[in-house]
This record gives C-alpha cells, structure tokens and sequence, in this order.
C-alpha cells in the first residue's frame, strides 16, 4: 500500500484487506511523507501483518511502489492504494490461478465508483484474456493495478520493476514487460472496487500523454523486436487518443503536425471519431423535433 496524504479512504481500504478469506499477508505500507492523519490511522491498528515505513524522502509514485516492493517477504506483490478497496475474497480467488507454473501475473475485473454521482460500474465488459497476452493487451488494455498480483520471482526478473519516472502509467509499462515472458491468467470476477474522483493521478491528461510519448519512445525497438504488430498498434491508438485530446483542448498547431504524420487509415477514423458524436447530436435534434 502506497499512500501520500491518503486519509480520507484510508481506513476502508486497510479494513478491506483485514477482512480477507485468505489471511496470510502482510501489508507493507509506504507512507510518502503524508502531511495528514494516515500515519495515525494506519498505527491505530495493532495488527502485526501490518508494517509501517516513513519514507526518507518523498518521490514520483512509481519510485514510491519500488521502494515499498523492496520490503515484501511474501511470494506474490499485490497491490491496493489507500483510496482504493478489496472485496473480501479477491486474494484467495485470486491466488488459485497460479496453478500454471508458467504464469507469472493474474488480475481480474473490478468495479470502477464514480464519488461524485455514487455510480458504480464493471470495468471491462468483455472477457479479459490470459495466455501470453501481449498483443491482446496492445488491443485493448484489461488489467487494473489494484487486482496485480505478480509473483515475485517474476517481478525479479524485470531489469527493472516499476519505471520510478511514471506517476501514472507505471502498472501498465510493467505488465507489457512481463507479458513478453510470462503468461498472465485472469478471474473474469469484479474482485476490487477503484474509486474515481478527482484526485486521480489518471485524470492529468498532460501528465498522461507525456508518459505515454515517453513510453512509446523509450521501449520502440523493444517492442517491434518483440513484436512488431504490436507496436504500430499501440502507437496508432496513443496518437489517436492525443489527436482528440488536442482537438478538445483546441491546440490547433498540435492537431496539423500530428494529424500530418497519421497514415491513411489513421487520418480516416481520426475525422470519423470527430464527426460521429456530431451526427448523433444531429439525429437526435431531428427526432426531438419530429417527435414535437
């Protein structure tokens, strides 16, 4: 558990993991240097699974997560922010998919609260994949960080663990690493609950494309030596999510260098992904009227 000034949530989420129908854990919890309550919250807790570490210096989030791995005794990583909450038999459900010694990582689906308006949905709708997945995950990305478990001797195996430059997309650029040389198996179960709300480090989308273009850049030849599909894909899907960023944020310079490097396809699905929420606003003024 990593936490900075994480108080608000905080004791859900540790409550969630005391509730568990497997009980061997332990809880590394790495607080960054909180200015709130979490410290008092989480040393009013007398459970010795529990294991307090006050960082020497606060960090990017992701060089936060290496220096709380660094302390996990156990086989298996798994990983739940302070804002965030287990239900109470994802470990045990989730650790019964080890069974394939050739499995280096499992998740499953989970459910996403929106704070603001109380709702709740799944996360994925459609089947998340297992095997070796990584051109699957190139596809369409399934994985949420707060159902990871990765097997330890798996996660030593990365040159490095978590990127420490990401605050972000740090889970995703180490779950594409592993799934280049472990298979990864999945419960198709909401296990976890991820609580959207406004202080999501996701919803900097600035801070999220420049880790992306980073990403993309730093692991090219990696990943077309690797698979080369993959990586047009991927990179086809990152430039399209930017071009309809720049378009809503109206950077029109951004929006002619990019849109001038997209190939064919790319420029055709772009404009359509433009003009289709037009058209729809269009039908339904039509209707509206004829209804009237």
């Amino acid at each position: 558990m990593n936490c900075y000034n994480g108080e608000k949530f905080l004791r859900e989420a540790i409550d969630s993991v005391l509730s568990q129908t497997y009980t061997n854990w332990e809880v590394i919890f790495w607080d960054n240097q909180s200015t709130d309550s979490s410290a008092t919250i989480v040393k009013s807790y007398s459970d010795k699974r529990i294991k307090y570490f006050y960082a020497p210096k606060h960090s990017a989030l992701y060089a936060a997560r290496n220096c709380a791995v660094e302390k996990v005794n156990g086989e298996y990583i798994a990983f739940l922010d302070s804002d965030d909450i287990w239900y109470a038999e994802k470990l045990e459900e989730q650790l019964k998919l080890f069974v394939d010694n050739e499995v280096g990582f499992v998740c499953s689906n989970y459910n996403i609260l929106n704070t603001h308006s109380n709702q709740i949905r799944k996360a994925f709708t459609k089947p998340i994949p297992c095997g070796y997945v990584f051109r699957l995950l190139a596809q369409d990305y399934r994985v949420g960080l707060l159902t990871l478990i990765i097997k330890k001797s798996a996660f030593d195996s990365l040159k490095e663990k978590f990127n420490s430059k990401f605050n972000i997309i740090g889970d995703y650029d180490a779950v594409f690493r592993l799934a280049m040389n472990f298979k990864m198996n999945a419960s198709q179960e909401t296990l976890a609950i991820y609580r959207a709300h406004a202080k999501n480090y996701s919803n900097d989308s600035e801070l999220l494309f420049h880790e992306l273009n980073f990403w993309l850049d730093f692991y090219e030849k990696k990943i077309i030596d690797y698979d080369k599909k993959s990586f047009e894909i991927l990179k086809n899907k990152y430039q399209s999510r930017l071009f309809k960023y720049y378009y809503s944020i109206n950077k029109k310079k951004e929006i002619i260098k990019l849109f001038s490097e997209f190939n064919l396809k790319l420029k055709f699905f772009s404009i359509l992904s433009l003009l289709i929420p037009y058209k729809f606003v269009i039908i339904s003024l039509n209707i509206k009227k004829f209804l009237n």
